[in-house]
């Protein structure tokens, strides 16, 4: 049950990609979008916050949690960002190199890898290539491509903090004090921003959608990874890619050439391999 619990938190976050760019169809935009995404999942979670009653967290918890939050809430920004200026179904992609920086980490802490997960990585570097080259063969838009990469590094980071918090805390409080974190860093970057996001009908809509979710995607993460490491979980959620390219298809009309589907699969497959062939670090 577990890994299915990550998989459905996978492809309802590939489904927040489709749904952020008919948002901005709608008028949004990017920062103050992801602001009220957080803004609203964080109303929903933050009951659960508090935890169980006669439950003391330690400051170490607190403050993982707070920065798992602050980490979420940048890689969001950068993500949405990025997301205005790429097809959702090759940023998703990208941003699913995350468990290639956790085995990167995992192998700096440890042994180093089987010659057979090394090999992987120049087919990574190579079904990005092919992923890259929009349809008219020109690269796609490079300040895209750049901070679709820098989310995917802070996501890696995301779910080595949440690993480590949902080691000491109740999944449910764990995810609530994090999205809570998220909420606020979201606020004091963009409060007027959400403020204007909430109060239009076109955008709120879909603000509200993102944000539930949001939240849904992340109770059902927190279930998975109670007792599944950050490199598993990563792993699992490689259906998020191929969630969001049929979701773009479908409602976006979005389309990939072969030599980009080639890509994608390389990508996700090469990328799964690596984390399947990495040591656990706890």
């Amino acid at each position: 049950m577990r890994p299915l619990a990550i998989a459905t938190a996978a492809c309802g976050f590939g489904a927040v990609s489709v749904l952020a760019k008919l948002a901005y169809e709608a008028g949004s935009s990017p920062r103050s979008l992801f602001a009220s995404r957080v803004v609203v999942a964080g109303l929903f979670l933050s009951p659960l916050a508090f935890g169980p009653r006669g439950h003391r967290s330690t400051p170490r918890s607190l403050a993982t949690a707070g920065g798992a939050g602050v980490a979420f809430a940048a890689a969001g920004f950068l993500e949405f960002e990025a997301l205005s200026r790429l097809p959702a179904s090759v940023l998703v992609t990208i941003v699913f190199l995350a468990p290639l920086w956790i085995a990167l980490v995992s192998w700096g802490l440890g042994a180093p890898p089987p010659r057979r997960v090394v090999a992987l990585f120049p087919v990574v570097l190579a079904g990005l290539g092919f992923l890259l080259r929009a349809p008219a063969g020109e690269p796609l838009d490079s300040v895209g491509v750049a901070l679709a990469v820098g989310a995917s590094v802070l996501f890696a980071l995301v779910f080595l903090l949440l690993e480590d918090l949902l080691s000491r805390e109740p999944f449910a409080q764990a995810i609530g004090r994090m999205i809570v974190a998220a909420a606020a860093a979201g606020l004091a970057v963009q409060l007027g921003g959400v403020s204007l996001e909430l109060s239009h009908r076109a955008t709120a809509t879909y603000a509200v959608a993102v944000g539930a979710l949001t939240a849904a995607s992340f109770l059902l993460l927190g279930v998975g990874m109670e007792r599944t490491a950050a490199f598993p979980a990563a792993l699992i959620t490689a259906v998020e890619p191929v969630a969001a390219a049929v979701a773009s298809l479908v409602f976006l009309g979005e389309t990939l050439t072969p030599l980009q589907i080639l890509g994608g699969l390389a990508v996700v497959g090469s990328v799964a391999g690596v984390s399947a062939g990495t040591t656990d670090v706890r």
